[in-house]
């Protein structure tokens, strides 16, 4: 079993072996999870616990097998030569190299630069330190270009997003869309980033005046 992000430092451990008996269930390796981490099954019951085994997302009702590797974190906050994740990210022109139909058959490329705000409802920031379950992260942020490729008008998809410290006014997620025309370009990123934010896990903690806190803005499944 893997821990990530709060529950990691709950629990003082990243990872560990555990034993259940047949027919175990995801809410059930939670349960046994509740000495190391106080109320995760309280959170779990609340929609406030994410599981992957094997690298896809799991149901508390899923069962388990043998041998699964299982990963336990927070809601997320969000490769390939168009897919990546980066210690420090590549710059917009890079970006917009990678996407741009070398035919001219994309009418528009549209760019989401995410920055690192100077402010939260917790005082000023100091700084963010972004964490990911790479392996996880990088496979789905495959499958939401994917999704995006599928739409009629688009061309190409690129997205990267930073880990580590950042500070605030750094770039810290850069998406392209490269389509035939604007409309579809302006909803098809809306919906990848929404995407990453939802799907990825990637997660932040804030570092502010008043001390530290992790982010958690929500679940695959809403």
């Amino acid at each position: 079993m893997r821990l990530f992000a709060s529950f990691r430092e709950a629990a003082g451990r990243s990872q560990l072996d555990m034993e259940l008996g047949d027919g175990s269930k995801v809410k059930d390796l939670v349960r046994k999870l509740e000495g190391l981490i106080p109320d995760i099954v309280a959170r779990l019951e609340e929609g406030r616990v994410v599981v992957a085994v094997n690298g896809r997302f799991a149901r508390p009702d899923d069962s388990l097998r043998d041998g699964d590797l299982v990963a336990v974190f927070p809601p997320v906050s969000g490769g390939g030569p168009k897919v990546g994740l980066f210690d420090e990210l590549p710059s917009v022109d890079d970006l917009l190299s990678e996407v741009s139909p070398e035919s001219g058959e994309a009418g528009a490329v549209v760019v989401f630069v995410g920055v690192v705000r100077g402010h939260s409802p917790e005082g000023r920031v100091r700084r963010l330190e972004y964490e990911a379950y790479e392996e996880m992260a990088l496979r789905e942020m495959e499958l939401i270009r994917a999704e995006a490729l599928q739409t009629r008008g688009i061309r190409d998809v690129a997205i990267y997003h930073a880990l580590g410290v950042r500070e605030p006014g750094d770039p810290v997620m850069l998406v392209a869309v490269a389509a035939e025309h604007r409309k579809e370009a302006f909803e098809t990123i809306a919906r990848v980033v929404n995407a990453v934010k939802s799907r990825v896990p990637i997660w932040k903690k804030e570092i502010t005046e008043k001390g530290g806190r992790w982010v958690e803005e929500g679940t695959p499944w809403g």
